[in-house]
Parts: C-alpha cells; sequence; structure tokens
C-alpha cells in the first residue's frame, strides 16, 4: 500500500507541476529603438534564448534603421547617416562577416566627399589633397581635427 500511496503523490505532483508549467507566459521583452543598437540588441536576444521561446516587440517612434536613409539629390539617390563603419566596430564586423556583407573602400575611389545641409552641398572635397585640407580649414578652422580626436577617445572606451 506504501507504493500505491507514493504512487499517487508522484503522480499528484507530476500533475501539479505540468499545470503550473503550462501557465507560465513566454517571456517577453521590450525593445526601444529600431535603429542599429535596438535591431543588434533584439538579434543577441534571440541568439541568446536559441532554445526557449520568447517575444521580443521592438518600438521605434520614427522609422525603422535609425540614422540609415538616403537622400536624393539632382535626380541621384545617395546613402546618408550611418554609412561608415569604424574598423574597430566589433559587433559591425561580426554582422557584416555572418551575413556576407562586403565592405566597400573609398580611399582611391574617384569619388569626391561632399556635406549636404538639406538643401544644397556646402562643402565638396577636391580631387586635390592639400586644396581639400586649404577648403575645411578655411571654412570649419581646427574643429574637424579636435572632434575626430574626441570622438576616437570616446570610442576608444567601447572597443
Amino acid at each position: 500500500m506504501p507504493f500505491a500511496k507514493n504512487s499517487i503523490i508522484l503522480i499528484q505532483i507530476c500533475l501539479t507541476l505540468s499545470s503550473v508549467n503550462a501557465n507560465v507566459a513566454t517571456p517577453a521583452i521590450a525593445v526601444i529603438g529600431a535603429g542599429i543598437g535596438g535591431t543588434s540588441v533584439s538579434y543577441f536576444l534571440k541568439e541568446l534564448f536559441e532554445d526557449e521561446e520568447i517575444e521580443i516587440d521592438v518600438y521605434e517612434s520614427k522609422k525603422v534603421g535609425g540614422r540609415l536613409a538616403t537622400v536624393d539629390i539632382d535626380g541621384l539617390v545617395y546613402e546618408v547617416g550611418g554609412s561608415v563603419i569604424h574598423p574597430d566596430n566589433r559587433y559591425m564586423s561580426h554582422f557584416c562577416k555572418k551575413f556576407d556583407l562586403h565592405k566597400k573602400e573609398v580611399g582611391n575611389s574617384s569619388h569626391v566627399f561632399g556635406l549636404y545641409d538639406g538643401n544644397g552641398i556646402v562643402f565638396e572635397e577636391s580631387p586635390h589633397y592639400i586644396v581639400t585640407m586649404i577648403k575645411m580649414l578655411w571654412r570649419y578652422g581646427l574643429n574637424p581635427l579636435t572632434l575626430s580626436k574626441k570622438v576616437e577617445k570616446m570610442l576608444s572606451k567601447f572597443m
């Protein structure tokens, strides 16, 4: 009789546990922002919980893609925003490898760099390096160099 009593208790425990598990909700995670940060977080959460079912909701107040965008200038479409990937950004390097994305080297291209303010081009690079440097110094002074050093210092904390 003790065996039967223990079996009934064991069955009751199993039924109780199975009903508790049936009532456990799927974990729900909210990600705020659908730019590269929010998209990356969602991707890594999905990887982290690959063997478990989770629900990820992404909320974005403006548009998916964050800073990534294009602009039409004189009938030509240009990429603007997050078009440059810092070489030390290991997460973007990971995504490039994972999704077979290829970087385009721009250093030796025949294209010129320009700054567009939404109304027109306010600065355009010259094919001659020294001319570009003089134009930049004339227009912006040493601000780009100061900014570059500050950006490098800030990025070094995250790399």
